[in-house]
């Protein structure tokens, strides 16, 4: 860790996502720098190729990629729907869409209706 450590001061840009990486969840009260989870243990030459290879095999067991994890809150469904809520376009669409399956199923709109939503 110590060897991390003075690669994270010493290049702070290059390994900005790592640290983000080792301290998420850590206050800036907290007294321990790293948990003991994060602990590698590897020579100085191979940290490098420890930082792309878990940069590289991040997505191999989450669906969030390096970005997304770290310290993003991700919206919900409903949070992106009230957004796209408030486009008139994305309404039409979607009552159109609507119009359509409906018809489908046997439904005879009015002719105002069918004017409306370009169909014919």
């Amino acid at each position: 860790m110590t060897i991390l450590d003075y690669k994270i001061k010493r290049n702070p840009e290059k390994y900005e996502e790592i640290k983000k990486l080792l301290t998420a969840g850590w206050t800036a009260n907290d007294t321990v720098d790293y948990s003991s989870i994060y602990v590698f243990n590897t020579n100085q030459t191979e940290l490098d190729e420890v930082y792309t290879d878990l940069k590289k095999n991040w997505n191999k067991y989450t669906s969030y990629d390096l970005k997304k994890s770290l310290n993003k809150n991700n919206k919900t469904n409903s949070d992106r729907y009230n957004i796209r809520k408030q486009n008139p376009k994305f309404l039409f669409e979607q009552a159109r869409k609507n119009v359509l399956y409906r018809m489908n199923r046997g439904y005879i709109p009015k002719k105002s209706t069918m004017i409306k939503y370009n169909l014919s």
